[in-house]
């Protein structure tokens, strides 16, 4: 939601906050007032910061360290087709670098799901498709508004099967199918789908287009076995 306290996850022993923009990102909000910016920011999670309070998110910490204007349009649950989309939507003439931060473990399993919206997808089959959020946020708000009071009755649901998960038998039960590695194995082994060199190809074009400069990184998963470790590395 738009120009909202947000309250987000909690690794650290506290919960992360931060103040929405106009946009419902994770921005100071005259960000978007600069007459240049410098770089701007697609991606999941790790762009959108969780869990973390500024400045220690990563678009904060490039803005501190180069003292230049940084959007952050990330969002936890983004995949490729969502970040090309939101560059579709957000990006503007003054900016001049994109960085798309692309995380292995489950974007190509993200673009599965994505592939198979029809709103989605209008993304790919037709260049001239929009929108139009930026002109939509009091829609957007509204229709969040909505689903966070159907997301708390849920939750008081959620609460009474948690206390049959919470059982020493549901437990043992998790851990010998090793939910989360298998999980995570099957995001990691996941074949690119067509649609992401599509999905590339036509970033490419929307940034020169826009006369910014494309970089694409890529956060890698290195899965240690024995120890059930994940150790995370930007290249």
């Amino acid at each position: 939601m738009s120009n909202s306290e947000t309250i987000h996850c909690n690794e650290n022993g506290y919960y992360s906050l931060y103040q929405s923009d106009r946009y419902g990102f994770n921005n100071p909000d005259d960000e978007w007032d600069k007459k240049q910016i410098e770089y701007l920011l697609v991606g999941d999670s790790y762009t959108q910061g969780y869990c973390v309070n500024r400045p220690n998110d990563i678009s904060s910490v490039i803005r501190n360290l180069s003292n230049k204007s940084v959007l952050n349009l990330g969002m936890g649950g983004n995949g490729p087709l969502i970040e090309y989309a939101t560059l579709r939507e957000y990006l503007d003439i003054n900016v001049k670098k994109v960085l798309w931060i692309y995380f292995e473990g489950n974007d190509l399993h993200n673009l599965e799901f994505e592939k198979k919206n029809n709103i989605l997808i209008s993304y790919l089959k037709d260049l001239n498709f929009s929108q139009n959020l930026k002109f939509q946020q009091n829609d957007i708000d509204s229709l969040l508004l909505n689903l966070i009071k159907k997301k708390e009755k849920e939750k008081e649901k959620e609460k009474k099967r948690e206390i049959e998960r919470n059982t020493f038998k549901f437990k043992l039960v998790k851990f010998i199918k090793i939910y989360n590695t298998r999980s995570l194995m099957s995001s990691i082994l996941l074949a690119p789908a067509p649609e992401f060199k599509q999905i590339i190809k036509l970033t490419k074009e929307l940034t020169n287009k826009n006369n910014s400069k494309l970089y694409f990184y890529i956060c890698l998963i290195i899965i240690v076995i024995k120890k059930l470790t994940i150790t995370k590395i930007i290249i």
